[in-house]
């Protein structure tokens, strides 16, 4: 059944697509291996090598079904009521993978000049998983090459997607004889960039945040985990969802908030909602003892789930002598709200998150990744307060310093640096992957009129 579907020989192609899927479910957690990225979609590209293009279409999918199904089962715990959701959920994932192979099949036939089918094949895999990631309907960018990978020393310049583009470059080059050189030279660069991984100490002015881990605590509990703390902060940060009610009106929590900012002579980030009469924003909203300074509305509601409207603005909150940004949970899953606020003069960030304890402690770890990239490639100090893990402390080369044990209440207090200087990718390295969105949306069209041009012909000659 297996080889009608594909079309091929089992023996090698498919065994060559599972590995390449074992080994990419390997760099992620719960094992999180993060080295095997480099060289995990290696035996993918082995595999469509030499394939005809309905054969790579369908040994794409197959990878993508082996390797998204595997690492996103937790998905069931998710959607409790309809665990079945996950497989056309899985499905859609795989039919980008599948839509690459055949891309990369048909490249390989149309070219000749054996060095622009590696190098088109990186940019085609970064055009559609830039798609899939930031601009489909169902934009998911866990699970990528990049991802996988880690931050690196590259990631401040080219971000994740340009990672995800080195390492698909390597493989692709790899695959052809005449430039394994150059795929050797490209994967050892990959592998410096992971040992050169900056881990310096950084001196200045720095600020202390008191992060907050509670899924299910009330007010009088949160102050309780206050109190515990006898440190003086600058920040009392609470996750998302702290409050499933907006705190301003409620006259008691609203006035607690306050008091709590007064007597610590803290600013106040906490996690609610922003009721009007029709709708309502997932709100990060900062307070000191004097009221509300500022709000920042999540832009990314979570897929399937009453989140609120999505808000469109990013931009720092300037308190007390501070400009730090508030980026909600699933807004740090995409590059650009960190980035916007970073670029609005956000020197290090202090964000509510949520991740829920029904949706695993495995998801709670993957997600944390995203968190890491984001720090990398804008260059800033993290403080994530996350409802039942995982809460961390991530320093601006993406280095997780500091956490709390996931699925159990707590606090940790953590120091990090004030930084102003923006990197390459604040700048304009974030452009890199809409470039290549781009071309590879150009080459999908030439491909679409050329194989039009080809049927029109063939009619009018058997005509």
């Amino acid at each position: 059944m297996l080889a009608s579907f594909i079309g091929v020989s089992v023996s090698k192609r498919v065994l060559l697509v599972s590995i390449s899927a074992l080994l990419g479910v390997l760099s992620f957690p719960p094992i999180g291996f993060n080295f095997l990225a480099a060289i995990a979609w290696l035996p993918l590209l082995l595999a469509l090598k030499g394939a005809s293009v309905r054969a790579s279409t369908r040994l794409g999918v197959l990878h993508g079904l082996l390797f998204y199904g595997i690492t996103l089962s937790w998905l069931t715990e998710v959607f409790v009521a309809s665990p079945m959701m996950i497989i056309p959920l899985v499905f859609i994932m795989a039919s980008f993978t599948g839509l690459f192979g055949l891309l990369f099949s048909y490249t390989g036939r149309l070219y000749r000049v054996k060095w622009v089918v590696p190098v088109l094949g990186a940019v085609m895999w970064i055009g559609i998983e830039f798609y899939r990631c930031e601009l489909f309907i169902l934009k998911f960018p866990w699970m990528t090459p990049g991802v996988g990978l880690g931050p690196t020393a590259l990631t401040p310049i080219i971000g994740v997607y340009g990672m995800s583009f080195l390492i698909i470059l390597a493989g692709s080059l790899l695959t052809e004889n005449r430039f394994r050189k150059w795929g050797c030279g490209v994967l050892l660069l990959i592998i410096g960039t992971l040992v050169f991984w900056g881990t310096d100490a950084e001196s200045g002015e720095k600020v202390k945040i008191l992060a907050l881990q509670s899924e299910n605590c009330f007010l009088e509990g949160y102050l309780e985990m206050i109190d515990g703390c006898e440190e003086q902060v600058d920040i009392i940060l609470f996750p998302e969802y702290a409050f499933a009610r907006d705190v301003r009106k409620s006259a008691h929590t609203w006035k607690a908030l306050t008091k709590l900012a007064e007597d610590r002579d803290a600013i106040v980030v906490v996690g609610t909602r922003t009721e009007f009469e029709d709708y309502w924003h997932n709100t990060a909203l900062t307070l000191t003892g004097d009221g509300e300074i500022g709000v920042h509305y999540k832009n990314h509601p979570v897929h399937f789930f009453d989140d609120g409207r999505p808000g469109v603005e990013a931009k720092a909150q300037d308190v007390k002598g501070l400009k730090f940004g508030t980026s909600i949970c699933f807004d740090n899953d995409y590059e650009g709200v960190v980035r916007r606020m970073t670029a609005d003069g956000a020197t290090f960030f202090a964000i509510p998150s949520l991740d829920a304890e029904s949706w695993t402690e495995r998801e709670h770890w993957q997600h944390a990744e995203l968190f890491r990239h984001r720090a990398a490639e804008n260059g800033r100090w993290m403080v994530v307060a996350a409802g039942s893990g995982i809460t961390q402390l991530i320093d601006a080369h993406g280095n997780q310093r500091k956490w709390l044990k996931p699925m159990e209440p707590g606090w940790m207090v953590a120091e990090l640096p004030v930084r102003t200087t923006q990197t390459i990718y604040n700048r304009f390295g974030w452009l890199f992957a809409w470039v290549m969105l781009i071309i590879s949306g150009a080459w999908i069209v030439y491909i679409i009129v050329r194989a039009v041009h080809i049927l029109y012909s063939r009619s009018g000659k058997l005509s």
